[in-house]
Protein backbone atom coordinates (compact mmCIF):
# COMPACT_ATOMS: atom_id res chain seq x y z
CA UNK A 1 0.00 0.00 0.00
CA UNK A 2 2.71 2.45 0.59
CA UNK A 3 4.13 2.05 -2.95
CA UNK A 4 1.10 2.90 -4.48
CA UNK A 5 0.12 5.29 -1.77
CA UNK A 6 3.69 7.32 -3.23
CA UNK A 7 2.95 5.88 -6.71
CA UNK A 8 -0.14 8.47 -6.55
CA UNK A 9 2.13 11.11 -5.67
CA UNK A 10 -0.33 13.10 -3.20
CA UNK A 11 1.54 15.93 -3.01
CA UNK A 12 0.25 16.58 -6.52
CA UNK A 13 -3.40 16.46 -5.49
CA UNK A 14 -3.87 20.03 -4.68
CA UNK A 15 -3.62 20.82 -8.15
CA UNK A 16 -6.97 18.94 -8.94
CA UNK A 17 -8.25 19.93 -5.71
CA UNK A 18 -8.00 24.10 -5.60
CA UNK A 19 -9.55 24.91 -8.60
CA UNK A 20 -12.56 22.89 -7.79
CA UNK A 21 -13.06 24.30 -4.60
CA UNK A 22 -12.70 27.70 -5.52
CA UNK A 23 -15.10 27.44 -8.22
CA UNK A 24 -17.48 25.68 -5.79
CA UNK A 25 -17.54 28.03 -3.12
CA UNK A 26 -17.63 31.44 -6.41
CA UNK A 27 -20.84 29.12 -7.36
CA UNK A 28 -22.41 28.71 -3.86
CA UNK A 29 -21.59 32.11 -3.22
CA UNK A 30 -23.67 33.29 -6.25
CA UNK A 31 -26.44 31.20 -5.89
CA UNK A 32 -26.72 32.53 -2.36
CA UNK A 33 -26.90 35.77 -3.45
CA UNK A 34 -29.14 35.57 -6.20
CA UNK A 35 -31.58 33.92 -3.78
CA UNK A 36 -32.18 31.57 -6.80
CA UNK A 37 -31.81 27.70 -7.23
CA UNK A 38 -30.15 25.21 -4.96
CA UNK A 39 -26.70 24.07 -4.47
CA UNK A 40 -25.88 20.55 -5.27
CA UNK A 41 -23.34 19.21 -2.52
CA UNK A 42 -24.19 15.89 -4.55
CA UNK A 43 -22.83 17.61 -7.85
CA UNK A 44 -19.26 19.27 -6.12
CA UNK A 45 -18.64 15.95 -4.29
CA UNK A 46 -18.53 14.40 -7.79
CA UNK A 47 -16.63 16.82 -9.57
CA UNK A 48 -13.82 17.08 -6.60
CA UNK A 49 -13.89 13.23 -6.78
CA UNK A 50 -13.23 12.77 -10.82
CA UNK A 51 -10.50 15.30 -10.33
CA UNK A 52 -8.68 13.49 -8.11
CA UNK A 53 -9.29 10.60 -9.88
CA UNK A 54 -7.80 12.29 -12.98
CA UNK A 55 -4.82 13.26 -11.13
CA UNK A 56 -4.41 10.04 -10.00
CA UNK A 57 -4.78 8.63 -13.18
CA UNK A 58 -2.17 11.22 -15.11
CA UNK A 59 0.87 10.53 -12.49
CA UNK A 60 0.33 6.79 -12.77
CA UNK A 61 0.42 7.08 -16.69
CA UNK A 62 3.21 9.50 -16.48
CA UNK A 63 5.15 7.08 -13.75
CA UNK A 64 4.29 4.62 -16.29
CA UNK A 65 5.36 5.58 -19.85
CA UNK A 66 8.38 7.77 -18.94
CA UNK A 67 9.90 4.24 -17.65
CA UNK A 68 9.06 2.79 -21.06
CA UNK A 69 10.35 5.17 -22.83
CA UNK A 70 13.44 5.41 -20.66
CA UNK A 71 12.96 8.64 -19.64
CA UNK A 72 13.89 8.39 -15.80
CA UNK A 73 17.30 6.59 -15.29
CA UNK A 74 19.77 5.98 -12.58
CA UNK A 75 20.82 9.68 -12.71
CA UNK A 76 17.52 10.50 -11.89
CA UNK A 77 17.05 12.70 -8.99
CA UNK A 78 13.80 13.03 -7.02
CA UNK A 79 11.17 10.94 -5.16
CA UNK A 80 11.16 7.12 -6.17
CA UNK A 81 8.71 6.58 -9.15
CA UNK A 82 7.19 3.25 -10.34
CA UNK A 83 9.72 0.84 -12.84
CA UNK A 84 10.49 -2.70 -13.46
CA UNK A 85 12.48 -2.78 -10.18
CA UNK A 86 10.49 -0.98 -7.52
CA UNK A 87 7.22 -2.60 -5.03
CA UNK A 88 4.85 -2.36 -8.11
CA UNK A 89 4.66 -3.99 -10.80
CA UNK A 90 4.89 -2.24 -14.57
CA UNK A 91 1.62 -4.81 -15.12
CA UNK A 92 -0.20 -3.33 -12.06
CA UNK A 93 0.22 -0.12 -12.82
CA UNK A 94 -1.40 -0.25 -16.42
CA UNK A 95 -4.17 -2.19 -14.75
CA UNK A 96 -4.74 0.16 -12.66
CA UNK A 97 -4.66 3.28 -15.49
CA UNK A 98 -6.85 1.07 -17.40
CA UNK A 99 -10.27 1.71 -18.48
CA UNK A 100 -11.14 -1.88 -19.34
CA UNK A 101 -10.78 -3.68 -16.32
Amino acid sequence: MKEWFLAVRPQTLIISIAPILLSQVEVYQAICEAGQGNFSWTIAWLALACAVALQVSVNLANDYFDYLAGVDGELRQGPARVDGKGGIALEQVKWARSEER
